[in-house]
């Protein structure tokens, strides 16, 4: 799906920022 996508692509723009600790 294309929205698994962005969210795949969200979840790494989280991750490089260095929030994706909070995320996950």
């Amino acid at each position: 799906l294309f929205l698994s996508r962005v969210a795949v692509e969200v979840c790494l723009v989280k991750v490089l920022s260095g929030r994706g600790g909070e995320w996950l």
